[in-house]
């Protein structure tokens, strides 16, 4: 069946699931209908409802919904730049031959430009007076194409699901991406049925939609502190691999030499440590519910350790076992840059050091969490930790900032780490008053771990009431010349770290609405553990500019 605008059935559930207008051009870059308009659908497509501009810089056709081609194109050619590396199912040569024959789906199409427009030079021009034009749209053609689940929509939810947590959203971010999981589970790309498919190529490419939604499933579990939705017994695909990439565009495909002289392909990589990253989320959000409920028998304790330190392993495997042109370098990262692949190496190696330091100091997350049959990480790891962090920020600044930008996840490993570097300032102070001539043997109580309280989720996370910091804490100046020279160096190290993780938050910011929360947050528990001098401002033009002229004054 297919669907048009007006919730009309249609076929779709092959790789071309819906076509939002009729067979005869209504995406084709050949006029065919009145008036040489090649996105006008024919009489009867539907869409009636819908106005014919959703923003004063964006002409819409009232019935297909599309702009015309010369404000599309630019938005679709970016994102292969840009956000492409994160959405490996979908290939841009295929996408081209469905717009010339007429059989693109507008809903996607929309999803594509919305969540691109923020990195466009066209911005200003297609939404002078801010929010998303694309979105709006996206969002009127919605609800009759959750009737008939297809691979192409449930790509778009995912996109959409991208857009509600640029706009801060949290919400939206969680029911567009629940949206995006039922329909994927509805058409059963979770499973092994590769004969339902048209080809190879595109049994490959819903293997890699499918973990792609995995991924998010993974981020909003450690952002909100909720289970995950997609549990590991649901996945009986295997975990994807690099041959997977060859052939995956058809015909289009490059050949084989091609591809061996491309950069390694990262996504699998992501895909292994995020499975890690749901291992660990599960273990500490059980830590965290039962000890703040009072409620965690012995056993379940035992039992959520013992998985906690069991991620511990794997995490240290898998981070020492990756392939050296995966490793952290700046040859490497320029590489990956190069190649539109920066964002997955940053969350790589972002993603894994702050859980190594989450693994091995759950305290950060709740100070009941801590547990003596956890392992430390050990000062030098810590510090090779902080390290990585601090460079991935600095060099992705320095030769790709999209890279970060354009990769929003990342913002809560940033968090993370931003917390560990208070916490390891804290203990720097700490010692430094225990050494002093005037701590009378109480020193430690000014160097308490940072909490947070309410769930392990950084975004949605209420602090602990914490101690002010004695008169000898972090924000008195005190001689480094005076301390230990390790620990002053540590302590100068670990200032600057704390800024550049800042930094780097505020960078991304200014892109992704739902990073000001991280930011608000940490902003409470740095003053409140004596760390000043930081600077958590936002630009309100850039935040109000992210904001939908429909949801305004919503929030």
């Amino acid at each position: 069946m297919r669907v048009d605008p007006s919730g009309k059935p249609a076929e779709a559930r092959g790789d071309t699931p819906e076509c939002l207008g009729s067979t005869s051009g209504s995406c084709s870059s050949t006029p065919q209908t009145e008036g040489g308009d090649p996105f006008r659908a024919t009489p009867g497509g539907g869409g009636g409802s819908a106005s014919s501009s959703s923003g004063a810089g964006v002409r819409l056709d009232p019935e297909t919904g599309l702009p015309p081609e010369q404000v599309w194109r630019p938005l679709f050619d970016l994102f292969f730049v840009v956000l492409g590396q994160h959405f490996p199912s979908i290939s841009k040569p295929i996408l081209e031959r469905r717009i010339q024959c007429g059989i693109m789906s507008t809903f996607f199409l929309l999803a594509i430009c919305a969540i691109t427009l923020p990195y466009s030079p066209l911005r200003q021009e297609l939404a002078p007076n801010g929010g998303n034009p694309f979105v709006d749209k996206a969002n009127e053609l919605l609800v009759p194409l959750l009737r008939f689940p297809a691979y192409d929509t449930t790509t778009a939810l995912l996109l959409l699901a991208w857009c509600e947590f640029r706009e801060n959203y949290d919400s939206g971010f969680w029911q567009f991406t629940g949206m995006a999981i039922r329909m994927a589970f509805d058409l059963g790309i979770n499973t092994n049925q590769d004969e339902v498919y048209d080809d190879g190529a595109h049994a490959k490419r819903t293997h890699l939609l499918f973990w792609t939604i995995f991924i998010i499933d993974r981020v909003i579990s450690f952002f909100t502190g909720r289970p995950v939705t997609i549990a590991e017994s649901m996945c009986e695909i295997p975990l994807p691999v690099e041959e997977e990439f060859i052939g995956i565009e058809g015909v289009d495909s490059p050949s084989l030499d091609d591809l061996l002289r491309r950069p390694r392909q990262p996504f699998p990589y992501v895909v292994r440590l995020m499975v890690l990253c749901g291992r660990l989320s599960d273990a500490l959000n059980g830590l965290r519910r039962g000890l703040v409920a009072g409620s965690l028998p012995d056993s379940d304790r035992t039992r959520l350790v013992e998985a906690a330190k069991a991620v511990q392993i794997d995490l240290l495997h898998f981070y020492e076992t990756l392939p050296l042109d995966l490793a952290w370098s700046t040859e490497n990262f320029k590489i990956q840059a190069g190649a539109c692949q920066g964002g997955l190496l940053l969350m790589i190696h972002l993603w894994a050091n702050a859980l190594l330091l989450l693994a091995h100091k759950p305290e950060l997350l709740h100070k009941m969490m801590s547990d003596p049959n956890i392992p430390s990480l050990g000062p030098r790891r810590t510090f090779e930790c902080i390290k990585v962090i601090s460079d991935c920020i600095v060099f992705a600044d320095l030769f790709s900032s999209v890279s970060l930008t354009a990769t929003p996840h990342v913002c809560l490993p940033l968090a993370v780490a931003a917390l560990a570097f208070v916490s390891e300032l804290q203990a720097c102070n700490g010692r430094l008053e225990m050494s002093g001539p005037q701590e009378g043997g109480s020193g430690r109580e000014s160097a308490r771990t940072p909490t947070f309280a309410a769930t392990s989720g950084i975004a949605s996370s209420s602090l602990q009431s914490l101690p002010r910091p004695s008169s000898s804490g972090l924000n008195q100046s005190t001689p480094l010349l005076q301390m230990d020279p390790v620990d002053s160096f540590r302590m100068m190290m670990l200032q600057q770290n704390v800024s550049v993780a800042v930094k780097g938050l505020r960078m991304m910011e200014k892109y992704w609405g739902a990073v000001k929360a991280v930011l608000t947050q940490l902003a409470v528990h740095c003053e409140r553990a004596g760390v000043t001098g930081l600077d958590f401002s936002s630009d309100p033009e850039e935040t109000e500019s992210r904001r939908s002229p429909l949801n305004k004054g919503s929030r």
